[in-house]
């Protein structure tokens, strides 16, 4: 009985090495091969070479549900746009975040902020931008001042830039137009 359970253990490995597969190359010069498999942790260059992936970790996860527009400013905080609730975020390097602004509108979708940390948030459907006169940390202290800069004609602003110290170019999704 001992010896037939010995050469059925023999047996049964025995088998398994003659199944297994050997060392295989292959090679991929092209971008088109590399494309064809899936990239974990790498980068594939249009030239085909292969490099590290960036890595990215959550900073902050929003109480609302879209986020539309990101800028940042000077000392390294991200200001978000947000809608569902319509939100100004203010998230520090450390993950530390302070709601900012609070309109009446359903969201904020673009948004920019200025040398001096001033932000402008636009929202639609009133197509409104309005530019608080105030940093945020001072508005952490106090309610800010807001000026009105204008609107553009039937709402929804996608994109929102300084040109010139106060000069704004606005991109519109209703109509294929950038306004100055």
């Amino acid at each position: 009985m001992r010896l037939f359970r010995t050469v059925s253990l023999f047996a049964c490995f025995t088998a398994a090495f003659a199944f297994a597969q050997g060392t295989r190359t292959w090679e991929q010069s092209k971008f088109e091969d590399l494309t064809k498999g899936t990239a974990n942790g790498v980068a594939i260059r249009s030239v085909g070479a292969l490099e590290l992936a960036p890595t990215f970790k959550m900073l902050y996860t929003t109480p609302s549900t879209y986020l539309w527009s990101i800028a940042s400013d000077g000392s390294g905080a991200l200001y978000a746009a947000a809608g569902a609730p319509a939100r100004v975020y203010r998230i520090t390097p450390d993950g530390q975040s302070t709601t900012i602004f609070e309109p009446s509108e359903l969201q904020v979708q673009a948004l920019v902020v200025d040398k001096m940390e001033r932000y402008t948030p636009a929202r639609p459907p009133t197509g409104r931008f309005t530019r608080s006169n105030t940093t945020p940390r001072a508005h952490l202290r106090r309610q800010p001042k807001k000026a009105k800069i204008g609107s553009i004609p039937r709402g929804h602003p996608l994109s929102i830039s300084i040109r010139r110290r106060s000069t704004y170019g606005i991109s519109s999704s209703t109509i294929p137009a950038i306004f100055l």
